[in-house]
């Protein structure tokens, strides 16, 4: 006796139904969380977003209001990264959006 593999169906959505990432996206814009998640996930993904050898090097971050605090243990790294602020906006702004961050200070 052999099983009949389930046939793979496509159900069109109801009309005026909505998807899951929809209804979570009005959810966090309603209670104004957007901002505080993207946030978060700077501080979090901070190793994805800059790669090992900055994320090794990081001590600590604080961001305070749309400004990144970054203290680092290496001063060489730290004077690299001071002079490409730019680049560090925009490695940020790519992985977050655009104006989670304004500012990085590198301590």
């Amino acid at each position: 006796m052999g099983h009949r593999p389930i046939e793979n169906v496509y159900f069109p959505r109801p009309v005026g139904t909505r998807t899951m990432a929809e209804s979570v996206g009005e959810f966090l814009g309603a209670y104004n969380l957007c901002a505080p998640l993207a946030q978060r996930r700077v501080v979090n993904e901070w190793a994805l977003i800059m790669g090992d050898t900055v994320a090794r090097r990081t001590t600590g971050l604080d961001l305070k209001g749309s400004v990144l605090q970054v203290r680092m243990s290496s001063a060489p790294l730290r004077h690299q990264l001071t002079s490409n602020q730019a680049r560090v906006l925009e490695l940020i702004a790519a992985h977050v959006g655009q104006g989670v961050v304004s500012e990085v200070r590198f301590r």
